[in-house]
C-alpha cells in the first residue's frame, strides 16, 4: 500500500476511492484550508470560518468569502485504505489563531477541525478501511480542536464498515466526533468499529445529529474511554435512533479549574438512555422512537483524585419544542450501568429531565423493557427523572429470561425536584 502525505481533493458530483495509506501530520497547504461552514445547533444556524484539515475532501470555491472553500455537493467518497492524521504540528502552528470565545472578533477562525472524509449536501461517505486520528498535541493547548472523521452535508448517507479510531492525550478543549453531523436528514450507519480512547476531552459524540430528520443506526461496536460529556448516540428532536450493536462507555471524571466550566454545572449522571427537554419553537415535527435491541454498558470511574462530576450517556436525545408530542422508548436488549469510587454517582437505565433547571415535563411513552429483577423502589435505578409525564399503558417490563415484572415503582423522581414541586405524572 503506497503512502501519500497529502490529502485527496475532489469536486462536486465526483466519485473518489482511496486505496493508499494517507498520512496527514505536517502543515502542508495541500491538506489545510479555510472552511466556510454552516451548522445547525439547538434549532439555530451557526456560520463561520474554521481552519480545516482533510484526508479526503470534496470542495468548491466560495465566491462570497475570499480565500475560503466550502464542501462540494453530490460527491461519493470511499476509503478502502488507511487515513492517518496527527494533530501535534498543525495545532502547534495554528492554535494561536483560534478565537478564545464566540464573541471574539479579532481572530478569523472559530475552530481547528480535522476531517478524515468530508463532502457536502446529497453526498455518500463510505469507510471500508481504517481511519486513525491521534490527538497528540499539547495537553495544555486551549484552542478548540474537533476531529470529525466521517462528515457530510444535508440529505447524505454516511457509513462505516471498517474501523474509526480517535486516540491520544487530547486536551480539555478537544472534541472527538467519529460520525457527528450538524446537518438535517443525514443517515448514519455503523457496521464496523468506532473506538475513542482519549485522556482529555471536553465532549464526545460518536454518532450524532443536531438538526431535523434522518436516522442513526449502530449495528457494530462503539467503545469510548474518555473524560468530558459523553453522548455515544445523540439526536436533536426527531432523528430515528436504533442500537442493535454494542455500546461500551467508560467515563472518567476530571475537573480543570476555569476551563470548559459548562461540563461541570450539573450533578453527575450516567444513563443508557437519556431524554432532556429543550423548549424552543421549531415547527410541528414528528417524533421517532429510540430503540435499543443491542447491548449498552456505561461505567463511571472515580477515585479520591477525581471530582464528583461526571456525565455519560449511551443514547442522548433533546426535545426541540415544548409541546404534547409523545416520545417513545424501547429496550429489548441489554443495559448495564455501573459506577466505582467513593462518590454516590447517580446511575439509571433511563433518565428524563434529570438535569433540567426548570419544570418542563413532556409525555414519554415506555414500551417493552428488558431488565434484571430487583426492588425498583429501593434501587431507584430503572427510570429517574426531574420531571416528566410517563405513559406506561403500552409498557411491558420483563427479565432476560422472559419473566414479567410489575410496573410498580419503575419511575423515581429526584428528591430535590419533588421538593421544589416539579411535575411527575404516571399514566397506566
Amino acid at each position: 500500500m503506497e503512502k501519500r502525505y497529502t490529502g485527496i481533493r475532489t469536486r462536486q458530483g465526483s466519485f473518489c476511492v482511496n486505496r493508499d495509506h494517507i498520512v496527514i501530520s505536517d502543515v502542508s497547504d495541500a491538506h489545510i484550508f479555510d472552511n466556510q461552514e454552516e451548522a445547525y445547533a439547538a434549532g439555530g444556524v451557526m456560520k463561520g470560518i474554521n481552519l480545516s484539515i482533510f484526508g479526503m475532501a470534496a470542495l468548491t470555491d466560495t465566491p462570497n468569502e475570499k480565500g475560503a472553500f466550502a464542501l462540494a455537493s453530490n460527491a461519493t467518497l470511499v476509503n478502502e485504505g488507511v487515513i492517518e492524521i496527527h494533530t501535534a504540528e498543525i495545532v502547534k502552528k495554528y492554535g494561536s489563531l483560534i478565537r478564545k470565545s464566540i464573541n471574539d472578533k479579532n481572530f478569523r477562525y472559530g475552530f481547528i477541525k480535522f476531517f478524515a472524509m468530508m463532502a457536502g449536501d446529497n453526498s455518500v461517505i463510505i469507510n471500508n478501511g481504517v481511519v486513525k486520528v491521534y490527538f497528540d498535541h499539547d495537553p495544555d493547548e486551549e484552542a478548540t480542536v474537533y476531529s470529525n472523521l466521517l462528515f457530510a452535508g444535508c440529505n447524505s448517507l454516511v457509513v462505516n464498515n471498517g474501523e474509526l479510531h480517535i486516540l491520544g492525550n487530547g486536551a480539555y478543549n478537544t472534541h472527538p466526533r467519529p460520525m457527528s453531523m450538524p446537518k438535517y436528514n443525514v443517515a448514519l450507519v455503523n457496521n464496523g468499529l468506532i473506538n475513542v480512547d482519549v485522556e482529555r476531552a471536553a465532549t464526545v459524540r460518536c454518532m450524532a445529529t443536531t438538526a431535523w430528520g434522518g436516522s442513526i443506526t449502530n449495528l457494530g461496536k462503539i467503545k469510548v474511554k474518555s473524560t468530558g460529556r459523553i453522548m455515544t448516540l445523540g439526536r436533536f428532536a426527531d432523528t430515528a435512533i436504533l442500537n442493535a450493536g454494542e455500546i461500551d462507555v467508560t467515563s472518567i471524571p476530571m475537573l480543570l479549574e476555569n476551563k470548559v466550566p459548562f461540563l461541570y454545572q450539573n450533578d453527575p449522571l450516567a444513563c443508557a438512555l437519556y431524554h432532556h427537554s429543550h423548549p424552543a419553537k421549531a415547527g410541528d415535527q414528528p417524533r421517532s422512537p429510540i430503540i435499543n435491541s443491542g447491548t449498552i454498558k456505561v461505567h463511571l470511574v472515580g477515585d479520591e483524585n477525581t471530582p464528583k462530576t461526571s456525565l455519560a450517556f449511551g443514547i442522548y436525545a433533546e426535545m426541540a419544542e415544548k409541546d404534547d408530542k409523545k416520545f417513545a422508548f424501547e429496550n429489548t436488549g441489554s443495559i448495564t450501568v455501573t459506577k466505582s469510587g467513593p462518590y454516590d454517582y447517580q446511575t439509571a437505565e433511563m433518565g428524563v429531565n434529570v438535569q433540567s433547571p426548570n419544570d418542563a415535563p413532556f409525555p414519554v411513552v415506555i414500551r417493552k423493557w428488558n431488565t434484571p429483577q430487583r426492588d425498583f423502589g429501593k434501587t431507584k435505578d430503572l427510570i429517574v427523572c426531574g420531571n416528566g409525564i410517563f405513559d406506561l399503558k403500552e409498557a411491558e417490563f420483563f427479565t432476560p429470561d422472559g419473566k414479567p415484572l410489575s410496573k410498580e415503582n419503575v419511575v423515581w423522581q429526584n428528591e430535590v425536584n419533588a421538593k421544589r414541586g416539579d411535575t411527575l405524572e404516571i399514566i397506566g
